[in-house]
């Protein structure tokens, strides 16, 4: 009886787990409003690629709108970790963002547009993503060709464009690494010999 019962508990427990795995699917994208409207022509930046435009506040660092602005940057080629902001402006009422840090080179970035009546879906509240390249002209303000701009997240940008590939040092790093244990390892070794003699 003890056999059997232990038998029906583990076969519940696989089932249940295999049912948990077949739930865990992935987060569908965030409705698409129009995505004809996203384009090389949006910014005043060189824009190679874009996703958009989503509907609603993808910039609020909500868990589901961190989840949707990670899946469409992987898609724009940049693997964000879910927390690192290189820059942002938000309260833009409809103007051009003026950044405290400078953009150059290959950039990411994302815009919320308001729901005005000049907002680049028809009045509707929606975020687009963005690959741009920023030369390297050292820019901190940028044009936004569509009305009712309200937030601007810069994700990263040419060499401050952080990824996180788990930390393989170089190999300047491991020989600098190398000197320092023979370093150290020649002083503990000398102090034994004194204390000997």
């Amino acid at each position: 009886m003890k056999k059997q019962l232990l038998g029906l508990v583990a076969t519940v427990a696989i089932t249940a787990g295999s049912v948990g795995v077949a739930n865990a699917a992935p987060l569908p994208d965030p409705a698409v409003h129009n995505a004809a409207f996203c384009a090389a022509s949006d910014i005043g930046l060189t824009v190679t690629a874009c996703e958009g435009f989503y509907n609603g506040q993808l910039l609020s660092g909500s868990p589901n709108a961190i989840a949707d602005a990670t899946r469409e940057l992987s898609e724009l080629g940049f693997a964000w970790d879910g927390s690192t902001i290189y820059d942002s402006v938000s309260g833009l009422n409809g103007a051009d963002p003026v950044l405290s840090k400078v953009l150059n080179g290959i950039t990411y970035l994302a815009i919320h547009w308001g729901g005005g009546v000049d907002a680049p879906d028809h009045g509707q509240d929606t975020t687009s993503f963005y690959k741009v390249d920023a030369g390297n002209s050292n820019i901190l303000t940028f044009a936004l060709n569509l009305g009712s701009s309200s937030d601007v997240t810069i994700y990263g940008t040419s060499d401050h464009i952080i990824t996180h590939t788990g930390g393989v040092p170089e190999p300047a790093t491991w020989a600098m690494m190398l000197v320092g244990f023979g370093g150290m390892g020649a002083m503990l070794r000398r102090r034994r010999t004194l204390a000997v003699a």
